[in-house]
């Protein structure tokens, strides 16, 4: 089951919809986002290939994928916790309404599950298919070691009783921001039958930390054996789980969280921590091989394995072994139990640690390496609460044309004036928007800041906070805040913004014709195109093909072509449409259904 050798899923693949279907929404929970890895979820999605390659320099390729995508988006995720991008890209505009930001009450709880429910509808035959992923793995391009899990299932006529608990927790979401069709989604969600993976008997669903849903299964569940799999760890939640297991706790951890325990607790259970050489290798790699940016490979993945004679139960997702997860975080776990004995905690024990003990993946932590304190521990705390009070904090920004009645003004409203000050500590906020310059905030005070002359693609609504301790910068993060008098037209100037040549219409036309959308063209030249072809040979054979069977069976996508050439015309009638294409044009503009080009 977590033989990595053998067991391995790929995230994309997860995502890409079953043959002949296709994605008609989705819902998703992290703790943290990475905007960029939000940029490949489409390539899944909509192109239904894996998320690897180079997708910088490709918003051709991407832009027609994220435009059909992203209206069936609602991504939900801990506030404060969408990472700061290298550079400000325009096209990450076209997801500001699909993430929404949930904020615990308190400093020390998380908004921590990291699950994905998929909405597929088959193309001729309009059945529905439904796939949960349960992850511990966040919507980022970190390369730590994850679990996952997926179940896949078709609608009953009736309720199912045990859907329940995964029913409540996206009413829960709902509740946060109302779901797109929300109704009808909860009600096929209740009708969902789910199939048993293989190698298990049943399984359950367990949401933490929301209403009716308190308790944390991994902290209730008692066993003969324990099997526990978690990159951070507690000195509080170690001792639960050591009380609950009657003969024998394994724990395999990140050796820093390891070193953090005392020998004493240490002498209670089996220790294992990540190799080293796991650990460093790609860092190891890149050294001598003169690579780019080396990446740490260290553990990420959770799982409880409860283990009696009769049977194993799991327990897979988002819950680390700590107070945190235990007592106060939202959560949400996956519950497999087995009787199957390639599913039992002892074949995965001999699978992670190898079957003649500890040595190539994880080894041995004795007890006296333990004891370290935790010398930065007090200072993220801190941080921590400074954070979570601005987080708190109304903010607002509005947008107005600059006097140049060309540009426009941002302007940013904090106000703080609950947000106690505290000398050692200083932030800075400032628009993710290039060539803006940060602005210090005043803490106990109303803040209002102008950010001047942004051109009408560069507006966002996602400003980046910096926290300071001293001078040393410590946190840095963007938010999504509301802003009124955002330009009706800013998606579309974004639009011709990256559409702003021949070669580029005609990939992109080649990207509204095509009936099976294929990552060829992402991996192909920044134009969209796998060998590059001039203006002369894409107006050939392939496009007046392509026109004339989109005509004859999908009419209705010629409005959206329409659409395009429309929407790509400046404020002078210029365009970048080649002028050869209008003329072809021209004669398939009849065959647009006239009805939905009235309507539209």
């Amino acid at each position: 089951m977590l033989d990595v050798k053998r067991n391995r899923l790929d995230y994309g693949q997860l995502l890409i919809p079953p043959e002949g279907c296709e994605l008609t929404q989705a819902v998703a929970t992290t703790y943290s986002v990475d905007l960029d890895t939000l940029l490949s979820i489409p390539v899944a999605l909509f192109y239904a290939q894996t998320l690897e390659g180079q997708l910088q320099g490709k918003d051709v390729q991407l832009i027609r994928a994220i435009q059909q995508t992203a209206d069936m988006l609602a991504i939900y995720h801990q506030k404060g916790q969408v990472n700061v991008p290298r550079s400000a890209k325009e096209i990450y505009a076209y997801f500001e309404g699909a993430l929404v930001p949930i904020l615990p009450d308190g400093p020390f709880a998380s908004f921590h599950p990291k699950t994905w429910v998929l909405r597929y509808r088959h193309k001729e035959s309009a059945d529905v298919t439904y796939r949960l992923i349960v992850l511990s793995r966040n919507l980022t391009f970190d390369r730590c070691w994850d679990v996952a899990a997926f179940l896949e299932g078709k609608l009953e006529a009736e309720a199912l009783s045990w859907n329940r608990p995964l029913v409540d927790f996206h009413a829960w979401l709902d509740q946060q921001r109302p779901l797109p069709d929300g109704r009808r989604f909860l009600g096929e969600l209740s009708r969902v039958n789910f199939a048993v993976p293989a190698c298990f008997d049943d399984y359950g669903f367990h949401p933490v930390g929301i209403p009716g849903y308190g308790t944390n299964p991994a902290a209730e569940r008692r066993a003969q054996r324990l099997l526990c799999l978690s990159p951070f760890l507690h000195k509080q939640a170690i001792e639960t789980l050591w009380a609950n297991a009657d003969e024998w706790l394994a724990v395999l951890s990140r050796r820093a969280e390891l070193e953090c325990l005392s020998p004493k607790l240490l002498e209670h259970f089996d220790a294992y921590c990540l190799s080293d050489l796991v650990v460093d290798g790609e860092r190891l790699a890149a050294v001598e091989e003169g690579d780019g940016e080396p990446r740490e490979q260290n553990l990420h993945a959770k799982v409880f394995l409860f283990d009696d004679d009769a049977a194993t139960t799991w327990f897979l997702g988002s819950a680390n072994a700590t107070k945190a997860a235990f007592e106060h975080n939202i959560e949400f776990l996956l519950e497999l139990n087995t009787t199957d004995g390639d599913a039992r905690l002892n074949t995965v024990y001999k699978q992670l640690l190898g079957a003649h003990g500890p040595g190539e993946m994880f080894i041995r932590f004795e007890p006296p390496e333990g004891g370290k304190p935790d010398v930065s521990a007090k200072q993220r705390a801190a941080i921590r609460q400074m954070e979570h009070a601005i987080l708190q904090s109304p903010m607002e920004g509005r947008v107005a044309q600059s006097e140049n009645r060309q540009t426009y003004d941002l302007a940013v409203v904090l106000d703080l004036r609950k947000v106690a000050r505290r000398p050692e500590f200083s932030a800075t906020v400032r628009p993710l928007v290039p060539g803006s310059r940060d602005q210090k905030l005043q803490f106990g005070a109303h803040n209002a800041f102008r950010f001047e002359n942004i051109s009408e693609t560069h507006l966002s609504r996602f400003v980046r906070f910096t926290l300071f301790d001293g001078d040393e910068p410590v946190r840095d993060f963007l938010v999504c805040i509301p802003v009124e008098g955002m330009p009706d037209g800013r998606l579309d100037s974004i639009f011709k913004s990256i559409i702003n040549s021949r070669e580029k219409f005609l990939a992109y036309l080649r990207f509204l014709l095509t009936d099976e959308p294929s990552k060829e063209i992402v991996d192909g030249d920044g134009n969209g195109n796998s060998d590059g072809p001039t203006l002369r040979r894409g107006l050939e054979m392939p496009i007046f093909e392509q026109l004339l069977i989109t005509a004859s069976r999908n009419p209705r996508r010629l409005i959206e072509v329409d659409r395009v050439i429309t929407s790509l015309r400046d404020a002078k009638g210029e365009s970048v449409v080649p002028n050869e294409f209008l003329s072809l044009w021209e004669g398939f503009k009849a065959a647009i259904p006239q009805a939905e080009e009235t309507n539209a």
